[in-house]
C-alpha cells in the first residue's frame, strides 16, 4: 500500500491526474477519487489546485498547504468564496502570470512560473507554479491542475547573491580605478624625479659652462682690440725704421709676420663665433631645463623644439653604421602659449626620441632607398595649437598603438626604455594641459604624433 501511495504522489507531483482513475481502477483503492487526490495531495508541499479556466480562474480543489503558504484556509478560496487566487496574486506580476499559462495552453505544453503573492498577512512572497491543463474530446481546455510551492527563500538567497556580486563587481571597478591611479602616480613620481635631476644637471652643466664661455667672450673683444693696436705700432715701426737688425729679420722670416698679420684677427674672429655658439647652446639648455622660469608662463614652442633638438643633434648625426636622420620644420606662426615650457619639453624629448630609436632599427638598405627624416609642423586651428612629429620609420602594429600610452608599456630591449615617457607624456598633454595626444601609425609607414594645446589661460 505504501508504494501505491508513493506512486500516486509522483502522479500528482507531475500534474499526471488524467492516470489517477486508471490507477485508482487497477489497484481496486477502495474510496472516492477526490479523496483519494486529496489523501495525497496533503502529504505534498506547497498547494495543490484544480481550477476552472475562466475569467476568475474558479478553484474547484485546493489541498491543505494552501494556509501555510497563503495565509487562508482552502475553504476560504475554494470557488473563490472569499478570496481568489489570482487577487493574490501580486499586481505587477498578473499580466506576466496570464500571459504564462495561455501561451502555454495553445501550445498544449506544462506551464512553469515563478512570481509573487501576497499572503494574508500582506507578506511579499515567491512562489513557483507548475501545472497543464485538462483538455476535453473536442480539444479544448476545460481545468488547470498543478502545485504551488514556496520558494521565497531561494529567490532571497538569489537576490543576497545577486546584490553581492554586483558589490563585488563595484569593488573590483574600484580596486582597478585605484590601481590604474596608483600606476599614474607612480609614474609621475618616477618620472619627475627623472627630469627633476635631468633638469638640476643640464642647469648645472649650462651654469658652470656659461661663466668661463662668458669670460673668455668678454676678452676676445678686448684681445682683438689690443691685438689691432700691437699690429698698428708694429706698422709704424717698420715705416720709421726700415733698417733692422739681422736677427730681427730671422725672426721676422721665422714666425711668418706678413702670415700671422693676416691670420691673428680672423682667429680671433673665429674663436669670437665658436664662444657665441657655445653661449647660445648654453641658453638652450637652460632652456630645456626651464628651472629658472615659473611653472606656468607664456613661451614659445618653437624654441623649446629648437632646444630639444639641439639636446639630441648628436643622435642626429651620421654615425658608422647609420646615415644622418635629417630634421624637416615647417613651423607656422605661433603665439606664445601659456604652458608649463618644461613639462612640453619633456614631451617633445620622449616623442622625438622614440622617433630617432624607431629610424635607428631600420637596415641600411632601407635607409639607402629612402633617408631617414624627422617631420615637424606647427599651425594654429580653430583655437588650438597643432604639433605634428612624423618619421618615416617602420611604424608600429595597431596593438602597439592602442597600448603605446599604457604605463610600462614598452616594445624596446630589456635596459632601452622603461615603458613610462610616452605615458608621462600623455599626462602632461591631456591633465596638465587639457590638451590631446594622438598617434597615428600604420606598420611599415612611420608614425606620426600628433600634440593639440588649447589656447587658454591655464592658472584660472
Amino acid at each position: 500500500m505504501r508504494d501505491r501511495v508513493a506512486e500516486l504522489e509522483q502522479i500528482v507531483a507531475e500534474n499526471r491526474y488524467n492516470e489517477l482513475q486508471a490507477i485508482s481502477t487497477s489497484y481496486s483503492l477502495q474510496m472516492p477519487l477526490d479523496l483519494l487526490i486529496s489523501s495525497v495531495m496533503s502529504n505534498l508541499p506547497g498547494m495543490a489546485y484544480r481550477c476552472k479556466v475562466d475569467r476568475d480562474w474558479t478553484m474547484e480543489f485546493v489541498s491543505e498547504g494552501c494556509f501555510e503558504l497563503t495565509g487562508y484556509q482552502p475553504d476560504e478560496i475554494l470557488n473563490n468564496q472569499i478570496i481568489s487566487y489570482e487577487s493574490l496574486t501580486h499586481p505587477d506580476d498578473r499580466d506576466y502570470v496570464r500571459m504564462s499559462i495561455s501561451e502555454c495552453l495553445k501550445q498544449n505544453q506544462p506551464f512553469r512560473c515563478c512570481y509573487r503573492i501576497v499572503t494574508a498577512n500582506g507578506e511579499e512572497k515567491w512562489v513557483l507554479e507548475r501545472g497543464s491543463a485538462v483538455f476535453s474530446d473536442r480539444g479544448e481546455a476545460i481545468s488547470l491542475t498543478g502545485l504551488i510551492i514556496d520558494v521565497d527563500e531561494q529567490k532571497q538567497a538569489e537576490k543576497a547573491l545577486e546584490e553581492s556580486k554586483i558589490q563585488l563587481n563595484q569593488q573590483a571597478q574600484q580596486l582597478q580605478q585605484t590601481l590604474s591611479e596608483l600606476q599614474q602616480t607612480q609614474t609621475q613620481l618616477v618620472q619627475t624625479e627623472k627630469m627633476s635631476s635631468l633638469g638640476q644637471m643640464v642647469a648645472g652643466i649650462a651654469h658652470e659652462i656659461n661663466n668661463p664661455v662668458n669670460f673668455i667672450h668678454g676678452n676676445l673683444i678686448h684681445a682683438a682690440d689690443y691685438t689691432h693696436n700691437l699690429l698698428d705700432l708694429l706698422d709704424i715701426y717698420q715705416k720709421h725704421f726700415p733698417q733692422i737688425a739681422p736677427e730681427i729679420q730671422n725672426l721676422i722670416d721665422e714666425i711668418d709676420l706678413e702670415f700671422l698679420r693676416e691670420d691673428l684677427p680672423k682667429l680671433l674672429t673665429s674663436m669670437q663665433t665658436g664662444t657665441e655658439r657655445i653661449r647660445g647652446i648654453v641658453q638652450s639648455l637652460r632652456n630645456f631645463s626651464r628651472l629658472d622660469e615659473a611653472e606656468v608662463k607664456s613661451v614659445d614652442l618653437h624654441e623649446g623644439l629648437d632646444s630639444t633638438l639641439l639636446i639630441l643633434a648628436n643622435r642626429l648625426k651620421p654615425k658608422p653604421d647609420r646615415a644622418e636622420i635629417k630634421v624637416i620644420k615647417a613651423y607656422g606662426c605661433l603665439p606664445l602659449v601659456e604652458c608649463y615650457a618644461g613639462q612640453l619639453n619633456q614631451v617633445f624629448m620622449n616623442i622625438l626620441a622614440n622617433s630617432i630609436d624607431a629610424l635607428e632599427e631600420l637596415t641600411p638598405d632601407r635607409v639607402a632607398a629612402r633617408p631617414s627624416t624627422i617631420s615637424i609642423e606647427t599651425e594654429v586651428v580653430d583655437g588650438w595649437v597643432t604639433i605634428s612629429i612624423a618619421d618615416n620609420g617602420s611604424g608600429m602594429t595597431e596593438t602597439t598603438r592602442q597600448r603605446l600610452f599604457d604605463p610600462f608599456y614598452t616594445t624596446k630591449a630589456v635596459g632601452k626604455g622603461t615603458g613610462l615617457g610616452m605615458s608621462i607624456s600623455y599626462q602632461i598633454v591631456t591633465q596638465k594641459h587639457q590638451g590631446f595626444l594622438e598617434c597615428n601609425s600604420e606598420l611599415g609607414k612611420g608614425a606620426e604624433f600628433m600634440i593639440k594645446l588649447p589656447l587658454i589661460n591655464l592658472t584660472t
